[in-house]
């Protein structure tokens, strides 16, 4: 008898399904005329053919462009694309601090880059939901000795809901297991799993579901599943039982979406909106090329003796027998011209084309992708990114970035991984800078504005040197460096810089005093000659 707690949550599982219905059909068709994979609505076996309905790559090569794009910008595996640091800008400018940081930021990448992890290339596939149908979804584990794993889950499989603020709070997978999966998992528990065991049936699957929401009954104190934020639960549909009860301390999968309608759960990628250009650009492409079949094996019209014309048959190579007398052909077999205008008909692909791959962004992503810019090119790309990426980027940080980034430091902490910190950071909050290309494109106008400013002034100083004294550079200095992405490691802290100064300038006034005493010997040795040379005489 099923358990009041699993018709509940089975219940809050269900509505989630209804609420989904329509954006499903929508991923259907993203799915059958653009990408060419998943399923949503429609149920085909693993390794089918799922190319029927496109005839025109423009929407797989212009999304598969972007998301490359998108992966090496924001989360590149080959260089920096975050930093950590203080929400107390001081303590950035502490020696000890900066260098805790800078061992914290590096066990982090080595967490994401480890082999293990999986974290780039289950990225990738994200970033291809991401891009088509809006929203993505990647599980964030603590495997026990190893660390963090990651792994994409199918969209198809989840189900989610947001709190009042708009952000993501509740996550349903509804997935199979096999039967020999089942049993490994939770062993006499899975009743109907061992069944099909016991009569040899491995790999009969059945369904269950996870479900992740807020501890609504949270007991902080606690050191078990009551006392994390985050609960979770796996039922078995068939046994209609919870198989397995638990929790977690941050929320494991990260669920970002592209943009995002008020009012909808589900976000909208560049697939939305170029579905309907890519639809039509499908059917002219069909079009096109039943018409390139009748130019290039065109029907035949064949003299039949006389003979009424039978059925009309316009497919490429076939044959339309015709009363020559009537028709007035000479010779007797003529292809027979379709009127086919190619030129309308490219022009049309063409302009549809260029309407798909403005949907994916092409002119941004090939502007990044272009090695030759000139510097002021680049100010332009930067200004680009700003107008177009800028609210994109936001959301992937709120959505994506910072969820994987809390949850890893999170799960390394725990492990004794991240080195023991400084006193001076106790109970400092953190807070996470990104500086990949597209965060850098973004500040490039500070850091431009003070490049500007700096020359200006500089150039001015020629004639009036007094005003240097306006600008304080070691302020000026610290900023250019944050606007640049610098790591805070690479700049000293002013305690360090004041203390150099001083060594510095005591050893200018020793040196000066040293010389003053050469200078002073110098002339003595001058007065004792003299004397001695007034005495000869």
């Amino acid at each position: 008898m099923p358990t009041s707690q699993y018709k509940k949550l089975l219940e809050r599982a269900e509505g989630l399904y209804a609420d989904r219905n329509t954006t499903e059909n929508t991923w259907q068709q993203i799915a059958d005329n653009e990408l060419g994979r998943r399923d949503f609505t429609t149920i085909r076996s693993r390794g089918e053919q799922r190319l029927q309905h496109v005839y025109d790559g423009t929407s797989k090569i212009s999304g598969g462009l972007l998301t490359g794009s998108i992966h090496s910008l924001m989360t590149s595996p080959a260089q920096r694309w975050f930093a950590l640091g203080f929400e107390d800008p001081r303590l950035q400018r502490d020696a000890e601090a900066a260098a805790w940081l800078d061992l914290s930021e590096k066990r982090l990448y080595a967490a994401l880059a480890a082999p293990a992890a999986n974290f780039h290339a289950q990225l990738a596939e994200t970033y291809i939901d991401l891009v088509y149908f809006g929203t993505g979804a990647i599980f964030i584990d603590d495997v026990p000795g190893q660390g963090v794993r990651f792994s994409t889950r199918p969209l198809q499989e989840m189900f989610l809901a947001e709190d009042p603020s708009g952000r993501i709070d509740t996550m349903v997978r509804r997935f199979k297991l096999s039967a020999r999966q089942a049993v490994s998992l939770w062993g006499d528990k899975a009743v109907s799993a061992g069944k099909a065991l016991g009569g040899s049936s491995f790999e009969d699957t059945a369904e269950y579901v996870h479900i992740i929401l807020p501890n609504e009954d949270l007991i902080e104190q606690n050191i078990d599943a009551s006392g994390m934020p985050w609960a979770s639960f796996i039922l078995s549909t068939t046994d209609a039982a919870i198989m397995s009860e638990g929790g977690f301390q941050e929320l494991p999968i990260a669920t970002p979406r592209w943009q995002k309608d008020a009012g909808e759960v589900y976000g909208r990628g560049p697939g939305w909106d170029a579905l309907s250009d890519q639809k039509m650009l499908n059917e002219m492409m069909k079009v096109t090329l039943k018409a390139g079949q009748k130019a290039v094996d065109p029907t035949l019209m064949i003299d039949s003796g006389a003979v009424l014309p039978g059925d009309l048959v316009t497919h490429p190579g076939g044959t339309i027998m015709v009363d020559t007398i009537m028709a007035n052909m000479n010779p007797p077999i003529q292809p027979l011209v379709s009127g086919s205008n190619f030129n309308i008909s490219q022009a049309l692909i063409a302009d549809t084309r260029n309407s798909v791959q403005n949907a994916f962004l092409k002119p941004l992503v090939e502007a990044v992708r272009d090695p030759r810019m000139t510097a002021t090119q680049t100010l332009e790309l930067s200004a680009q990114m700003s107008r177009h990426m800028a609210p994109i980027l936001g959301r992937q940080q709120t959505e994506m970035a910072e969820p994987i980034l809390e949850r890893v430091f999170a799960i390394e902490a725990r492990a004794g991984r991240l080195p023991p910190p400084p006193p001076q950071i106790a109970d400092q909050p953190l807070k996470i800078d990104y500086v990949n290309p597209i965060a850098r494109a973004q500040q490039t106008s500070d850091a431009r504005a003070i490049i500007d400013f700096s020359g200006v002034v500089t150039n001015l100083s020629q004639v009036a040197p007094e005003v240097l004294d306006i600008v304080d550079w070691d302020a000026t200095t610290r900023e250019l460096g944050e606007a640049l992405g610098v790591p805070p490691v690479a700049m000293r802290d002013a305690r360090n810089v004041a203390a150099r100064r001083a060594a510095e300038q005591q050893l200018a006034e020793e040196a000066e005093q040293e010389r003053q005493a050469v200078v002073a010997t110098d002339q003595l040795a001058k007065v004792a000659k003299a004397t001695q040379q007034q005495g000869a005489q």
